[in-house]
């Protein structure tokens, strides 16, 4: 489970000829919180970190015609994101079925 985040980004684009374009995005995603749990037959775990990432995409559309306002296009994009987790931790664990194994 994340939570708490928030992500900034934006974007540049060129227009090459009548239906061709291109475009270079990047986004950050700010901290967020992480919290999950594991748990088996004797111990309950939970797991807490922050992660924070960087994307950047760039992409390229067709753009097949305009027709009453709307224009149909065909895209496609690569992209790569750096994403950076703190130290994953147990605060705590505790057993949940003390003596069994």
């Amino acid at each position: 489970d994340l939570k708490g985040g928030f992500s900034l980004g934006g974007g540049v684009g060129y227009k090459i000829n009548e239906h061709f374009r291109t475009d270079l995005t990047a986004d950050y995603w700010f901290k967020s919180n992480f919290n999950g749990a594991t748990s088996d037959l004797t111990t309950t775990s939970t797991e807490v970190s922050k992660m924070s990432a960087l994307l950047v995409l760039a992409n390229a559309y067709v753009d097949i015609g305009t027709w009453h306002g709307i224009t149909p296009y065909v895209g496609a994009g690569i992209g790569g994101a750096r994403v950076k987790w703190d130290t994953v931790y147990d605060p705590n664990t505790t057993e949940s079925n003390p003596g069994t194994s």
